[in-house]
Parts: structure tokens; sequence; C-alpha cells
């Protein structure tokens, strides 16, 4: 008898678990979850979000991908860098539980040779909040010159492609006094810029 409880149980067991290996991920704030959104819904929303960024409508960005999630990581880690570069201009804090400017390094840390994380790691070093020892004018010198650096470098490859690219390049040649360099940089921006607004910020 207890040789056959032993079985019955044990199959029991077998049966339930691909159920509960099927039941999705889910994530909760509040008095509410959800579950992972598909990925034709999730390259949607990224594409949304930067059609709002080239706008200029930085937080319009970040609300376009809001707290989505899929199954797939590049998938996730694509969401993540988008709605980071949103709040990022947007002067947010923090956005999906993480500093934008960390979520920004921590991607182009994972693809340093990626020219379009170059960028956006680069903007992060000059419109980044940072604090602690990393808030110090030292600290501060030493983004902006990493920051110029990796710029010319992709200048000098061609691989400055947007308004925004070209805005980022201008803001660090001024901070680092190079005027004249900054005003060409600057007008490269706006010869490209779908709005005037996003260059607005790289000689302020």
């Amino acid at each position: 008898m207890r040789r056959l409880a032993s079985i019955c149980t044990a199959l029991a067991i077998v049966a339930i678990a691909p159920v509960a290996r099927a039941e999705p991920h889910l994530r909760c704030a509040e008095d509410s979850c959800w579950g992972p959104s598909s990925t034709s819904d999730a390259k949607t929303a990224i594409a949304t979000a930067e059609a709002e960024l080239a706008r200029g409508n930085s937080k319009r960005a970040t609300y376009a991908i809001g707290e989505m999630f899929t199954d797939i990581a590049d998938v996730d880690g694509e969401l993540d860098l988008v709605a980071a570069v949103g709040a990022l201009r947007s002067g947010m804090a923090s956005v999906r539980g993480q500093n934008p400017a960390k979520t920004i390094r921590l991607a182009y840390e994972a693809k340093p040779d990626d020219a379009r994380r170059q960028v956006l790691y680069s903007e992060s070093l000059l419109r980044g909040q940072f604090s602690g020892a990393l808030a110090t004018p030292t600290a501060r010198v030493k983004r902006e010159a990493e920051a110029l650096r990796l710029l010319t470098t992709l200048e000098t490859r061609n691989l400055l492609l947007t308004a925004t690219d070209w805005a980022a390049l201008a803001r660090a040649q001024r901070l680092g006094g190079a005027t004249k360099a900054a005003t060409k940089a600057n007008a490269h921006c706006e010869s490209v810029a779908v709005n005037q607004a996003v260059c607005a910020w790289a000689l302020q």
C-alpha cells in the first residue's frame, strides 16, 4: 500500500512539473502584475521610442517602453537601453529600477566596439547624474575627456550618424574648450535634426 502511494505521488509530481515550468515569468508593482510581451510588440515599442527620441521627445520615448519585458535577453537589453536614453535626456534619476547612466554604461561594456553604444555611453558621461566620488570635479573632467576621445574617434571614422551624435560631440568639444570645432559639430547636428531642439543642449 505504501509503495502504491509513493508511485502515485511520483506520478503526480511528474504531471505537475511541466505545468509549473510553463507558468510565465511575472513582474509585479503595487497591486498589479504582468507577464512578458511578445517580441513583435517589444520591437514595435522600441521603434516608437526611437522615433520619439529623434523628435526630441525624450520622456515619451521612455514611456513608450514603460515596464515592458520579454523572455529574450537581447530584446530586454534593448528595451532597457532605449528607455535609459530617454530618461537620461529628460533628466530622470532612475528608470526601470536603475540610474539611466549606469544602464547605458553596462550596455556599452557588453559591446564596447559597437559605435552606437559608444556614442550613447559618451553622451551619458556628459549628461548623467552622478554622486559621491563620481561627482567630484576631477571625476567630471575625466568623464568629459573620455567622452571627447570616443566621439572624436567616431567622427574620424565617419560613424557619427544622427543629430544627437553630433550634439554630443559638440558638447564634449565645447566643454574641452574647442569652441570653433563645437560650433561646426553643432551645425552638423542642425543640418540633420528632425527637431532643432535636440541640438540646443550642445552649446549650453
